[in-house]
């Protein structure tokens, strides 16, 4: 008997989407030295067809040949479709970074050859011989995780019709990886341009242990590695940050202390980012390549203009940001057990609580020498300064609070009180002024 063969145009849409962004152009660089040219995944899904099945897979993709914007090479995969056929594919495959600015996360994309078995004796009451098709995937990674759409477009006259998946794949390897975090830690590197902002390739990671594992589970372990990644990213823009007040405090004609002192926060900055990309190889088995970032655009208008810019920024970012940066991992510092982890967290800390005293200097000289627009600039600086700290849900459990990541409870916390005092401080100089 021949089955109908419904749902094929899914089927044909999925390997036209992995042709699609097979060729689609990129504007990521891979870096040689952390591109992993083969890489295997365990995936769990469902296929979608004449009927619905659990699927369970295996696939090594290997992609030894790179360009600046991808990997290419070949992938094959075997999967079990719901106990009743074996599906078979092999052909060319490419792992891409999207275009900066866009999610930063990796597309790998496969066509080629699908067999798929007779199905097995006894297992269905009208069973299909062998078949053979166009298979094509789309998959984005995130980490050691990714979502997979693939489909498998019979040839004409096969009895099995078309089938579709969609399955969560695990790669305990990994892939290059390029993020955007979302968590702001001390200064924020504010751009216009988000293009321009730096981004990271992350890959494999081997070498000794900085911190104890030993009680630490899987999950625990990838959100600290989640936690420290995206630490390490915001410290490593504050970089260019602090060059950026810098440069712009030297041309408001700021006393040479403030412009050194803005220079030395730079390079706290740099020793931050080191530090928490360690730990985030520590607990994910990572390494870490920051690409270079732009410093922000300069101040424009005139040196009164501009010295009403620096008191309103020093006061959001670096009175507030940096301020309950300071206390964030003071009260991170004060649960943490693991000596590596302590130790980072009270240097940050300390400098942190630093970076805020510079912003209020900042303040101060601004207020000295602009007048009335740079008293209206604070104050409106204070009238809208946030209600919130930024929060991303994470893990809490006592694992990760000795591991370095504070209760998302103590966080709010720390910058409720950290804000109270900014604004008390803030209006006591208006008032004065």
């Amino acid at each position: 008997m021949t089955r109908s063969r419904p749902r094929r145009h899914l089927a044909a849409a999925t390997a036209a989407a992995a042709l699609t962004a097979t060729a689609a152009p990129a504007h990521a660089a891979f870096d040689p030295d952390t591109h992993i040219p083969w890489n295997y995944g365990l995936s769990l899904g469902l296929s979608f067809g004449q009927r619905t099945f659990f699927v369970f897979g295996l696939d090594l993709v290997a992609t030894p040949l790179t360009t600046d914007a991808a990997a290419f090479g070949g992938s094959a995969s075997a999967q079990l479709v719901g106990f009743e056929h074996l599906r078979l594919a092999v052909g060319p495959a490419g792992t891409f970074l999207p275009e900066q600015g866009s999610p930063q996360v990796p597309v790998i994309t496969e066509v080629g050859y699908a067999f798929r078995s007779a199905d097995f004796g006894g297992r269905t009451p009208d069973p299909v011989g062998l078949s053979h098709g166009v298979h094509g995937a789309v998959e984005a990674s995130a980490m050691a995780f990714g979502l997979r759409l693939g489909g498998t477009l019979p040839f004409a006259g096969d009895d099995r019709g078309a089938e579709l998946t969609l399955a969560l794949v695990v790669r305990p390897l990994g892939f290059e990886r390029m993020f955007r975090a979302t968590v702001i830690e001390g200064r924020p590197l504010r751009m216009d341009d988000p293009a321009a902002q730096a981004h990271y390739l992350v890959a494999r990671r081997d070498g000794p242990a900085l911190v104890d594992l030993t009680r630490l589970d899987p999950v625990e372990r990838a959100a600290l590695a989640d936690r420290w990644f995206d630490a390490g990213c915001h410290e490593h823009e504050s970089i260019a940050s602090f060059l950026g007040l810098a440069r712009d405090l030297a041309a408001a004609g700021a006393p040479r202390d403030l412009v050194a002192a803005a220079h030395a926060s730079a390079r706290d900055e740099v020793r931050h980012a080191a530090l928490s990309f360690d730990l985030a190889g520590a607990y994910g088995g990572l390494r870490v390549t920051p690409r270079p970032t732009a410093l922000p655009p300069a101040m424009t208008g005139d040196r009164i203009a501009r010295l009403a810019r620096l008191a309103a920024e020093s006061f959001t970012d670096g009175a507030l940001g940096e301020g309950a940066a300071a206390a964030r991992a003071q009260a991170s510092h004060a649960r943490a057990a693991d000596p590596a982890v302590a130790a980072t967290l009270g240097a940050i800390a300390r400098d942190e609580q630093g970076h805020a005293d510079l912003a209020w200097r900042v303040i101060a000289f601004c207020l000295a020498e602009g007048g009335q627009p740079v008293r209206d600039a604070l104050a409106e600086a204070v009238a809208q300064a946030p209600e919130a700290a930024a929060t991303a849900a994470r893990l809490e459990t006592a694992a990760t609070a000795a591991h370095g990541q504070a209760p998302a409870a103590q966080v709010a916390d720390a910058f409720d009180a950290t804000r109270a005092r900014a604004v008390r401080r803030a209006r006591a100089l208006l008032d004065r002024a």
